[in-house]
């Protein structure tokens, strides 16, 4: 398990996802909670880590599923494992990687 918070210039990210990537394509994902936490489940090894905005609203689903405000702006390249220079290193057990965004 790998626990952390996201952070933009140093504020928590409001919203978003969190991708872990190995280099043979093993994955794993999680959605970044309001406070800039995030926790997902993968095995031990080392990923490419990227940061992407939350999913555009439905506008069809009604005012309710509107997000409260504008989503966060993550500059693009962190939005691509290749570019993001992100890399974390999961062992065995419950691991703890904060993950810094700068503008």
């Amino acid at each position: 398990m790998v626990t952390g918070k996201v952070t933009l210039a140093g504020a928590p990210l409001s919203a978003g996802t969190v991708l872990f990537m190995t280099d043979g394509g093993q994955a794993a994902s999680a959605a970044i909670a309001a406070d800039g936490s995030y926790t997902l489940q993968c095995p031990p090894g080392s990923y490419k880590v990227a940061v992407t905005p939350p999913p555009a609203p439905d506008p069809l689903a009604g005012p309710a599923a509107l997000p409260a405000g504008p989503p966060p702006r993550i500059p693009a390249r962190y939005q691509d494992l290749g570019k993001s220079g992100l890399t974390v290193e999961v062992k065995a057990g419950t691991n703890k990687h904060d993950i810094a965004l700068q503008q």
